[in-house]
């Protein structure tokens, strides 16, 4: 019993049971068997005490232990309260030690289980731990007898349920505790694998805005949970959260107060038959909420459950009315109370009916246990394996609430609040994928037949069309006064004209102007000039140089909610395409430019300038126009359109499923949309050779640029006459040389991809394949293909040959 009694006394100094005399005897009993049957006892007894010192230590400070250590202590408290109650009898009904011994085995058994299981989960530092070490003891001590599983299957139901609870309030089964954004405030405190982060960012107003953002900690995941459940219902809590914040009224936002809808709960379930039931009750759970969700979609309200605004009800005392009542009356109420006094006490089983684990503790003697074989009992005789308990009981609820989640944040994301618009105008924008932006903005930065932004000495602007007319003058970069002039309506009028040129429809067609001040675009899409460091700036102050325009961004803010899709990295990684992608339109403008150059003709005898230019310089200009327009097209067509056209595909496909038939979303979410956008970015940034690995072969492209724009502006000086450079022909024998080099090193690293891939004939040259693993490595997977693509392209004309390529690859 743990208590010291005449024969035995606890030493607090050992922590153990003594005698208080030696060498007990016991007529009828050897020494050897008194011993041997003490020492049992004390074992017991010991246990008893650590148990009671758990219990004390879990209660001495309520608030500073978890919930499930506090439900581990109740659950001991039951158990030896039960016990006490059970070996409470009197002593003429025990015959002898050895009946008495033979009393006490289950309840030694019951004892020594649960200090187990106190020994197992003492080094535990979160619930999450507490309870994968119980799970594993639970598993391993469910075999030792039959009617001990019982017991073990409750107590891990028992001391379960406050992480259970949490998840079910985490994805909308059970209604929150602290209303809108449920557990933000007190997650680190509860211990569990949500918890929130706070990052101060710096908006384009220059404004610390703190942003709130919920992590997934897999740590603190119990091993009955599987990681895709756990991750699964991290995403369905995270997504539930903008419902709530954007859709307040909507059904999934007031869990459990819809009229007509009841959740199933998240309890263990160790038979088949309350497996079964639990699947019946998601189904029908599913089939209700389905039904609230149509008419909050035709009504815009739900109807809420009335019970919902009363608390819990008081438990109902017998009441013993006197007053108003005549003297016989009264009379037959004493004695209808005197009667019932009179009864015999219900059994102790009885006296615990709202308490399962303690009426299975006092059920375990002789009598009951022969009583309880006798019976089905559906635990011990034929159910699932616990090992696949958790999945069968949970995985089937988890799955239910996370497709209608997911589903109407798909719904409210897509029609609501515009994604996919949103993911267009990123499209059109940052990867030029609108032709009128992409020739106003090259005008507007490029054309020399354009007015000047700049001011004249004593002079005025001319007020017409302007531009920076890069290439075409020796001061840069340009002042912000100069920027804002030339790109002035250049993305206002481009995105109005891509919807159909009308302000009406530039307001409200788009559906894009939830958020931002009235006649902005959507986002705040704007041009900014980015955070350089002082070596960067140096750069672009060369406006023949490939950086010059480094400078120069596009400045867009998702609207809440979209930043769940459209994240910082995703913003990243748009902003460095649009730099790549702003250089090549540049080198477009500038080969195309060569052949006016070439073409143009003097003011006076109408003979052209080029009349005298050397073979070289002839050479040079096709063949630069040739090499940058087939980069230029690799890099619109194949790396930005085809890869972004998949992604476009995939989202109309959900916007379908949305609009008509549900099935096919399974497994879509805001996360999994969230995931194919920035991996489509990633796609394009490697097919693009912009990832960082890829480094050295974007280095020979811009290598082949610069000498592009030396050779431009040689000939932007030969047409117009001024020849103020000091480039000379061997100057530009030299430059044409280098040029030529870096076109062979690049169709060598290209070939040598390609036929390593398989994607050439494999009869090209050694340095080819060499140069890649000089270059790669080993660990490559699909620039082969790829750059055997652009390798097609570049060898279509034949104006590179193979003995260039090779020499080039020697030289390098």
């Amino acid at each position: 019993m743990g208590r010291s009694s005449v024969l035995f006394t606890f030493d607090r100094r050992k922590g153990e049971f003594r005698p208080v005399r030696k060498h007990l005897r016991i007529s009828g009993c050897t020494a050897g068997t008194v011993e041997s049957i003490v020492q049992s006892f004390a074992s017991t007894g010991n246990k008893i005490k650590i148990l009671q010192a758990f219990i004390d230590d879990a209660y001495a400070d309520f608030n500073a232990v978890s919930p499930s250590v506090i439900a581990l202590a109740d659950c001991i408290t039951s158990i030896l309260e039960s016990l006490q109650q059970r070996l409470s009898i009197p002593p003429d009904t025990i015959h002898s030690l050895l009946h008495l011994h033979s009393l006490i085995r289950e309840p030694a058994l019951i004892i020594s289980t649960y200090h187990s299981i106190i020994s197992a989960t003492r080094s535990a530092h979160n619930d999450s731990e507490l309870l994968t070490q119980l799970f594993a003891v639970v598993q391993q001590e469910q075999h030792r007898s039959g009617w001990l599983k019982p017991l073990l299957m409750e107590t891990l139901a028992r001391v379960s349920r406050p992480w259970l609870g949490f998840v079910e309030e985490w994805i909308g089964l059970d209604r929150p505790i602290g209303g809108e954004g449920i557990g933000e405030e007190g997650l680190a405190e509860r211990g569990v694998f949500v918890r929130v982060e706070e990052e101060g960012l710096v908006n384009e107003r220059g404004v610390e805005v703190v942003r709130r953002s919920f992590i997934f900690d897999k740590r603190r995941v119990p091993s009955f949970t599987s990681a895709e459940s756990a991750e699964s219902v991290f995403e369905s809590g995270k997504s539930l959260r903008f419902l709530q914040k954007f859709h307040p009224n909507h059904p999934l936002s007031k869990p459990g107060a819809v009229e007509g809808v009841r959740a199933p709960r998240l309890e263990w379930k160790f038979s088949w038959e309350d497996l079964d039931n639990i699947q019946t009750q998601a189904k029908n759970y599913e089939k209700q909420l389905q039904f609230a969700i149509e008419k909050y979609a035709a009504n815009g309200s739900i109807v809420l459950d009335s019970g919902v605004v009363h608390h819990d009800k008081q438990e109902k005392f017998e009441e013993f009315p006197t007053f108003g009542k005549s003297k016989e009356e009264l009379g037959i109420i004493i004695h209808h109370s005197a009667s019932a006094m009179d009864q015999a006490l219900p059994p102790l089983e009885s006296s615990h009916n709202n308490d399962l684990l303690r009426r299975l503790v006092l059920s375990i003697s002789r009598r009951g246990f022969s009583q309880a074989h006798d019976e089905k009992d559906h635990l011990t005789t034929f159910a699932p394996p616990i090992s696949i308990t958790p999945m069968l009981s949970f995985s089937y609820i988890f799955s239910v609430q996370a497709k209608l989640i997911n589903t109407a944040c798909l719904r409210m994301f897509f029609s609501e609040h515009k994604i996919r618009s949103h993911l267009t105008l990123l499209r059109r924008f940052h990867l030029f994928g609108n032709g009128v932006f992409a020739s106003r903005l090259s005008h507007a930065l490029f054309d020399d037949e354009l007015d000047a932004t700049e001011r004249g000495t004593g002079g005025y602007r001319s007020g017409g069309t302007m531009g920076l007319k890069l290439g075409s003058r020796d001061s840069w970069p340009p002042a912000s006064s100069e920027l804002r002039l030339a790109l002035m309506g250049v993305l206002k009028e481009s995105f109005s004209e891509s919807l159909g040129g009308h302000e009406e429809v530039l307001r409200h067609r788009s559906g894009m102007y939830a958020s931002g001040k009235e006649g902005e675009l959507p986002g705040g899409l704007s041009f900014a000039v980015r955070d350089m460091t002082q070596e960067e700036l140096e750069r672009c102050m060369d406006p023949n140089g490939i950086e010059a325009l480094d400078f120069l961004k596009l400045q867009y803010s998702p609207p809440s909610p979209l930043e769940a899709i459209i994240t910082p990295t995703a913003l990243y990684r748009y902003d460095r395409l649009f730099k790549l992608l702003l250089r090549v339109l540049r080198m477009l403008f500038v080969v195309n430019k060569l052949f006016r150059d070439a073409t143009s003709r003097d003011a006076t005898s109408r003979a052209t300038r080029w009349r005298d230019i050397s073979p070289i310089a002839q050479k040079f200009r096709i063949e630069a126009h040739h090499f940058v327009n087939t980069i230029c097209g690799y890099m619109f067509e194949s790396g930005v359109g085809s890869t972004w056209k998949k992604f476009d595909e995939k989202l109309a496909d959900i916007e379908r499923k949305l609009c008509g038939d549900e099935e096919g979303l399974e497994g879509e979410g805001l996360e999994r949309l969230r995931g194919y956008h920035e991996s489509i970015l990633d796609r394009i940034m490697f097919a693009t050779l912009t990832r960082k690995r890829q480094a050295p072969v974007m280095k020979l492209v811009e290598d082949i640029f610069v000498a592009v724009l030396g050779f431009a502006k040689y000939s932007h000086e030969m047409a117009s006459g001024r020849r103020v450079g000091t480039m000379g022909e061997k100057e530009l024998a030299e430059l044409y040389k280098v040029f030529r080099r870096r076109v062979g090193i690049f169709i060598s690293v290209c070939r040598g991809l390609s036929e390593k891939r398989g994607y050439g004939d494999g009869r090209r040259d050694l340095e080819g394949r060499r140069a890649v693993d000089a270059i790669f490595g080993t660990g490559y997977k699909e620039e082969g293909n790829l750059l055997g693509m652009l390798l097609v392209r570049l060898e279509m004309t034949g104006y590179y040959s193979e003995s260039v390529g090779a020499g080039g690859v020697k030289e390098k």
